[in-house]
């Protein structure tokens, strides 16, 4: 296994393959393969952020192939993005059939099926947390095995109330009641249910887009529904701490990924 994942930078050892074809659209999932594995392994997908307005799936070819020179297969999700014609609804309903598709098609990638763990980053974070609070599972397939919320957006009833309505992107608090409303139904923080998969939260204090309060308390919530939820604070971390060349150090960006390994190689999730 290389020492860094800031090394993995190169995208020709990885695989695409069409998870959905929607309004003619092709949407795809890029992924990295361990070289050998006897036996069906552990899946680790990708969702990443950019406020569902940015973004692409090759920001997490890097991850992917650290993953899979672990032996677990790295796979990262392509989302339609927020657009007058795409609503936060389409991106939780492209999030949950990229799982569906993984899960169905466990052979493709040589995976347990029942080893799929989701990771999100900011808006990321918020569809991997949502896939398992307000999204529907109605054939039991969309729904992660265990999710890691990495700075996620978890509640959308303040400055992220733009995701349900671009028209409080400025002024949240003037927005209309029902676009209030609906941002409350869609926030994963007022939605934790039972049954919930292993959840580990990973959040910088430095932080001033997703405030570490609001992943404190969707930790709390979780724990208090009887789910098994972690919580690492960093105080020198701010926000995007997994983005190669953003706002994390190398060191930052492998301390997170060191954690995250730590979670998902766990035998019982």
């Amino acid at each position: 296994m290389n020492n860094s994942v800031c090394d993995l930078t190169d995208f020709k050892e990885a695989q695409r393959v069409v998870y959905k074809r929607v309004k003619g659209r092709e949407l795809e999932l890029v992924y990295c393969l361990p070289e050998q594995e006897d036996k069906p392994c552990t899946a680790v997908v990708w969702i990443h952020g950019g406020g569902l307005t940015g973004g692409r799936a090759e920001d997490y070819i890097p991850h992917c192939r650290f993953f899979a020179e672990a032996g677990i297969v790295g796979i990262s999700v392509e989302y339609r993005l927020l657009s007058d014609e795409v609503t936060v609804e389409d991106c939780i309903a492209d999030a949950a059939d990229a799982v569906r598709y993984i899960r169905l098609h466990a052979g493709l990638f040589g995976i347990d099926p029942k080893r799929i763990a989701v990771v999100g980053e900011s808006a990321g974070g918020y569809l991997a947390t949502a896939l398992v609070t307000v999204a529907e599972d109605s054939d039991g397939c969309s729904r992660p095995d265990a999710v890691v919320n990495c700075n996620g957006v978890v509640d959308l009833t303040g400055a992220f109330m733009y995701f349900v309505s671009p028209e409080s992107h400025v002024r949240p608090e003037e927005a209309a009641e029902e676009v209030k409303k609906r941002a409350k139904e869609l926030s994963p923080l007022y939605h934790v249910g039972s049954s919930l998969p292993p959840l580990l939260n990973l959040q910088g204090k430095r932080d001033r887009t997703v405030e570490p309060g609001i992943t404190e308390a969707f930790h709390r919530a979780y724990r208090e529904k009887g789910g098994n939820s972690e919580i690492v604070l960093w105080e020198d971390a701010a926000h995007a701490f997994l983005v190669i060349g953003y706002t994390a150090t190398r060191r930052q960006i492998d301390r997170a990924m060191a954690e995250i390994w730590k979670f998902v190689r766990q035998e019982k999730w």
